[in-house]
C-alpha cells in the first residue's frame, strides 16, 4: 500500500490555529519588539552618549550608520543563510547577537569601541527580521498571514514606542547604560526560550527532505491528533531548485525584485530617521524640550504600529497597489511636516503620528508584498535581501544628514528634504501593477485586486 502524500501547505491553510501555531507567532513578535527596542536604544541614548565621548550632532551620524550598516550585513547574511540551515537557528543567533553588543555598549570608553559594537549589534537586529517575518508567516494559514505580518511588523514600533518611554524614564532614573542593561540582558533570555519553544519552519523541513518523523511531529500539532506514521509530507516551491540571491532575479522576477527594493529602502529609512534625530535636531532652547522630543519619538512609533495593524485589517479589501500608493503620497506631507513647526510641540506630534501611520502601512505592505511574490526557497532571501536595501537606506540616511549639517541646513530643510521620498516609492507601487500577473504569486495578491 502506498503512503499518502500531503502537502504542508495545505495541511496549514486546512487546519485550524493551533496552539503550537499561537506560540510561534506570539514569540517571533516578542523578538520583533526587542529588535525594536534596540533599535530605538541609541537614539534615546545618543545626547548622553555625546557629552560623554564629546561628539557633536554632526559626529553622531557615523554610530548611527555603523548600527545600520550591521542590520543591512546581518539581513544579507543571515538572512540568505536561514534559507540554508534554518529560520530558527539563525534568529536565536540573531537575538544572542544583538542582546549581546547591546550589553557591551555599558562598558563603552571611546568613539570606535561605540562605532564597532553598534555595528555587532545591527548584525543581529539585521539578521533577525527576515527570520521571525518568514517563520510567522509559514506557520500560518493564507487566510491570516497578511494580518500575521502586519502584527509582526507592528511589533517593531511597538518595540520601538516602548523603547521611548521607558529609555527616557531609565535615562532620568538611572543613567543611559541602564538602557544597554535592559535592551541586552532581555533578548539573551528570549534566545533561550526560541531554542526550547519554536519549532523549525514545517515547509522548510518538508522542502529540504529533513526527517519525515519531525515533521510528523509538528504536522501532528498543528492539526491537534496522531499522524499515520506512513502519511509522507511534502511542499510545494516554485523556484525550480534553485534557491539563493539568483532566484530573486529569475523566473521574470527582476523587475519586480528592483520596485520592491526601492519601496522597501524608502519606507524604512523614512521610519528610522524620525526616532533616531528628532531628540537631538529638534530638542532646542526656541524648540522642543527633552519629554517633547521622547513624545514625538513615542507617537511617531505609536502611528507605525497604528499604520502596520490597519494595512493588515485593509490589504485584503482595498488592494495592495491602491492601499501604499495613499499611504506613500500621504507620508510626504506629514514627514515634512515634523521639522517645520518645532515652536508648536502639539502639530509636531500630531505630525510625526501621522507619517509614523502611513510609513508603517506601507513598510508592513511592503512585506506583505514581498512575501506573496517570493515562494518559500527563496523567501528568507527575498525578505532579507529587501530588508538589506532597507538597511542600506537607512545607513545612507545619517550619512547624508551628517553632509546636510555640516553644509549650513537646518532640521527644516532635512525634513522637507527627507518628504519627498515617499512619492518615489508612490511610483514604484504603481509600477509594480504590471509585474503582479507575470509571475507566480500567492492569493494575497491574486484576491486583493488592485
Amino acid at each position: 500500500m502506498n503512503a499518502r502524500a500531503t502537502d504542508v501547505g495545505v495541511l496549514i491553510d486546512e487546519s485550524r490555529f493551533s496552539p503550537l501555531q499561537i506560540r510561534v507567532v506570539a514569540l517571533c513578535g516578542l523578538a520583533s519588539i526587542l529588535d525594536g527596542v534596540d533599535t530605538q536604544s541609541i537614539g534615546i541614548a545618543a545626547p548622553e552618549l555625546a557629552k560623554v565621548l564629546s561628539l557633536t550632532p554632526a559626529g553622531l551620524a557615523p554610530i548611527f550608520a555603523a548600527g545600520l550598516l550591521g542590520a543591512l550585513t546581518g539581513a544579507l547574511g543571515l538572512g540568505t543563510l536561514a534559507d540554508r540551515v534554518g529560520r530558527k537557528q539563525m534568529l536565536i543567533l540573531s537575538t544572542v547577537l544583538f542582546g549581546l553588543f547591546s550589553l557591551l555598549t555599558v562598558f563603552v570608553t571611546s568613539f570606535e569601541a561605540l562605532l564597532a559594537l553598534r555595528f555587532c549589534a545591527g548584525l543581529g537586529l539585521g539578521g533577525a527580521a527576515p527570520c521571525f517575518t518568514a517563520l510567522a508567516a509559514e506557520y500560518t494559514p493564507a487566510r491570516k498571514r497578511p494580518l500575521v505580518i502586519a502584527l509582526m511588523w507592528a511589533s517593531f514600533p511597538l518595540g520601538g514606542m516602548t523603547g521611548a518611554f521607558v529609555g527616557s524614564a531609565l535615562l532620568k532614573a538611572y543613567g543611559w547604560t541602564s538602557i544597554f542593561y535592559v535592551g541586552g540582558i532581555l533578548p539573551m533570555i528570549l534566545a533561550v526560550i526560541l531554542a526550547l519553544a519554536v519549532p523549525e519552519s514545517l515547509r522548510f523541513l518538508a522542502l529540504r527532505g529533513k526527517t519525515q518523523p519531525k515533521v510528523r511531529a509538528i504536522a501532528a500539532q498543528i492539526k491537534g491528533s496522531a499522524v499515520d506514521p506512513q502519511e509522507q509530507f511534502t511542499a510545494i516551491d516554485h523556484t525550480h531548485g534553485h534557491s539563493g540571491v539568483r532566484s530573486l532575479f529569475t523566473d521574470g522576477r527582476l523587475t519586480t525584485t528592483l520596485l520592491l527594493w526601492v519601496i522597501f529602502c524608502i519606507a524604512f529609512t523614512i521610519l528610522v530617521f524620525i526616532p533616531l534625530w528628532v531628540p537631538t535636531l529638534l530638542v532646542k532652547p526656541n524648540g522642543l524640550q527633552p519629554s517633547q522630543a521622547f513624545a514625538v519619538v513615542a507617537l511617531n512609533n505609536g502611528g507605525a504600529v497604528v499604520g502596520m495593524l490597519l494595512c493588515g485589517a485593509l490589504l485584503a479589501r482595498i488592494g495592495p497597489f491602491k492601499l501604499l500608493t495613499s499611504a506613500f503620497v500621504l507620508a510626504t506631507v506629514f514627514t515634512a511636516a515634523v521639522g517645520q513647526m518645532p515652536d508648536y510641540p502639539g502639530l509636531t506630534i500630531a505630525s510625526a503620528f501621522l507619517s509614523g501611520l502611513f510609513l508603517g502601512c506601507g513598510g508592513v505592505g511592503v512585506i506583505a508584498l514581498a512575501t506573496a511574490f517570493y515562494p518559500t526557497l527563496i523567501r528568507s532571501t527575498g525578505l532579507g535581501w529587501g530588508l538589506a536595501m532597507a538597511r542600506g537606506g537607512q545607513v545612507c540616511g545619517p550619512l547624508v544628514t551628517g553632509w546636510m549639517l555640516r553644509n549650513g541646513l537646518g532640521a527644516s530643510e532635512v525634513f522637507l528634504v527627507l518628504g519627498l521620498m515617499p512619492i518615489i516609492a508612490a511610483i514604484a507601487v504603481l509600477l509594480l501593477t504590471r509585474e503582479k500577473n507575470q509571475i507566480a504569486v500567492t492569493p494575497v495578491l491574486n484576491t486583493a485586486g488592485h
